[in-house]
């Protein structure tokens, strides 16, 4: 994103992703073009490009918000177990749900979880330090893009189903995940 700090291109900006986001209410992202935006916002394309180098760094706003307010949450407990990693994650994805939609059914998750994935590769080893020295950087890493793979499946999922689970009742089946995995594991083991 280009042109950072006054308020004027602060405003701008603001007002360019609302606009997005109404415009993508109506139709396909990738059917959106700048004039479009620019068009309904009132504003020069000149302005857009001001601001943004293209059109999905226009999301990026959206997806600065959902993860700050992940990374406050996971920063303001200390059971960070991964049934309550769940809770958080959920929780404040329910708050960001016209947004994460919008991202969804236009197969653009990728813009959110890519970002908050290398956030949480650089907030992990400060949360979880214990993990990291009894298991070595690399295996934590691997295991964090496999639960969070398992994370970005379940969000899709969650985001399209029309009843949807509170972020309390994603906690209590992200318990029984753990239980049926730990289950699966000592079954294969005795094989």
């Amino acid at each position: 994103m280009k042109n950072k700090g006054n308020a004027k291109a602060q405003f701008s900006k603001n007002l360019i992703f609302q606009t997005l986001m109404e415009l993508m209410e109506k139709q396909p992202f990738d059917k959106i073009t700048i004039q479009d935006i620019a068009n309904t916002a009132m504003i020069s394309r000149q302005t857009i490009y001001r601001n943004f180098g293209k059109k999905t760094d226009i999301l990026k706003i959206g997806v600065e918000q959902v993860v700050a307010r992940y990374m406050e949450n996971l920063q303001m407990h200390t059971d960070l177990s991964f049934a309550n990693i769940a809770y958080l994650l959920f929780s404040t994805m329910e708050d960001f749900l016209p947004f994460l939609r919008a991202l969804n059914k236009n197969r653009l998750n990728s813009l959110l979880t890519d970002e908050l994935f290398q956030h949480i590769l650089l907030i992990y080893p400060k949360i979880k330090k214990v993990l990291f020295q009894q298991y070595g950087e690399e295996l934590v890493t691997q295991a964090l893009l496999f639960s969070f793979g398992g994370f970005e499946s379940l969000l899709k999922d969650w985001l399209v189903s029309e009843v949807r689970e509170t972020p309390e009742e994603m906690k209590e089946k992200f318990y029984t995940f753990i239980h049926l995995m730990l289950d699966e594991r000592n079954q294969t083991s005795d094989i």
